[in-house]
């Protein structure tokens, strides 16, 4: 919920407003302070944009719609049964570009590669929300 919460102040140009629950949507304007200043915002912004358009984040594009996000992935210290280290991947990002309306985070555990997996599951529900007639316009 906080890397949500974080990408959905980026988005918002360095405005954090506390973060609800999708079955629990409410405006209470006293939720909105300013986190971060807006040129921090800005940069960080368009890093997250590279990184879905060009980078580690290129499985998590929404289609005319356009997202920006952070892959991440976490060495756990455990090993799977092969012996090969299990790493948990995550994904935060928001869409759309033009007037941000969803911040979603996804976390995998075992999940390896926070591009290769979390990120197609950041898209996967954005696209669920919009087609069950959650409107990210």
């Amino acid at each position: 919920v906080n890397l949500a919460a974080l990408a959905a102040a980026i988005a918002r140009g360095g405005v954090y407003e506390k973060p609800c629950l999708v079955n629990e949507v409410r405006n209470d304007k006293d939720s909105h302070q300013r986190v971060l200043p807006l040129h921090i915002a800005k940069e960080l912004q368009e890093m997250m944009e590279l990184t879905v358009a060009d980078g580690t984040g290129k499985k998590a594009q929404i289609s005319g719609l356009g997202s920006a996000g952070k892959t991440g992935s976490a060495e756990t210290g455990r090993k799977d049964e092969d012996g090969k280290p299990v790493i948990d991947s995550w994904f935060v990002g928001y869409t759309p570009l033009e007037k941000p309306q969803m911040a979603i985070a996804v976390f995998v555990e075992g999940g390896g590669s926070g591009g290769d997996c979390a990120a197609v599951i950041f898209k996967e529900i954005i696209e669920l929300l919009i087609k069950t007639g959650i409107n990210a316009e």
